[in-house]
């Protein structure tokens, strides 16, 4: 009887501790979904030909919590504006809706993790963009996307709640990351109740880098909640995190996929060389 107790308690603990970050999570989007649409077009001014500004340009896109960034560098990518390197910079920046809950539950670690993964985007960039020369890669010709204006400058604020907030946010957005991150959580107690997880980690991390490798491939947000989860609570290093973030860009590449598979496909090879390495790199010498 206490151990029913005990499960029950456990469930709407984390229930609640859901809800409480699924509300800060909420806002958050909302201030990022709004800034994206009141700046984008000096986003757009300053983007150059120069090499060097366009990785760190796509790097910062990517950065922003959330896919409205990297969606951006999708359309310049299909326009032809940015190359090889500027998508790579750009994927390899994001992690997707997953930086909000991050921004939430721990800020600071969100400042590094995405500090970090600025950095690396603009490194993966360039040697990207070595990588394209040096194995002559080709990809898909760029062709006319159409660009949706008109609330950039005057945002009408009925619009706004209804089609960004609403639609957007909220029915798109909140449900599928209020359940991945209720589920996490839950999942991670009753592991940890019945199989000691953090121990069963411990002992195979390497298999876990993997593991984390492999789920960063997938093109959905959800499932990345996982690594965070462990790291904060300090089951897994900070490396296994930083290589599935290198490596997971939420639904960043859906228009990427739906414009050319095989430039997808060379992309994600890329990003999984790349985090692997740089989570390898930081796991053996201790981080």
């Amino acid at each position: 009887m206490n151990h029913d107790h005990h499960m029950e308690f456990e469930f709407f603990s984390i229930l609640f501790a859901t809800f409480k970050i699924i509300g800060l999570v909420f806002l958050f989007m909302i201030l990022v979904e709004f800034l994206e649409l009141k700046y984008s077009d000096i986003f757009k001014k300053y983007l150059t030909h120069n090499k060097f500004s366009q990785y760190v340009f796509s790097s910062f896109l990517g950065s922003t919590p959330g896919c409205v960034g990297v969606y951006a560098v999708d359309t310049f990518y299909m326009a032809g504006i940015i190359g090889f390197g500027g998508i790579i910079a750009a994927t390899i920046a994001t992690f997707g809706d997953e930086a909000f809950v991050l921004f939430a539950t721990s800020p600071k670690t969100a400042l590094i993790l995405g500090g970090l993964t600025f950095i690396l985007g603009i490194f993966g960039g360039y040697l990207a963009t070595l990588t394209e020369k040096l194995l002559k890669l080709t990809f898909k010709p760029a062709c006319c996307i159409e660009h949706h204006q008109g609330h950039e400058n005057n945002i009408d604020l009925k619009h706004f709640f209804k089609a960004h907030i609403w639609k957007h946010v909220f029915m798109k957005h909140i449900p599928k990351i209020f359940l991945w991150l209720f589920f996490s959580l839950l999942i991670i107690s009753f592991l940890n109740e019945y199989v000691h997880l953090s121990d069963l980690i411990f002992k195979h991390q390497v298999a876990t880098m993997f593991i984390a490798a492999l789920v960063g491939l997938l093109p959905i947000s959800g499932p990345n909640l996982l690594f965070m989860t462990l790291y904060l609570q300090g089951s897994i290093p900070f490396s296994i995190l930083l290589a599935n973030s290198i490596i997971q860009d939420g639904h960043g590449l859906l228009p990427i996929i739906g414009y050319s598979l095989e430039d997808a496909l060379k992309i994600k090879v890329f990003n999984i060389i790349f985090g692997l390495i740089i989570g390898f790199i930081l796991f053996f010498i201790g981080f």
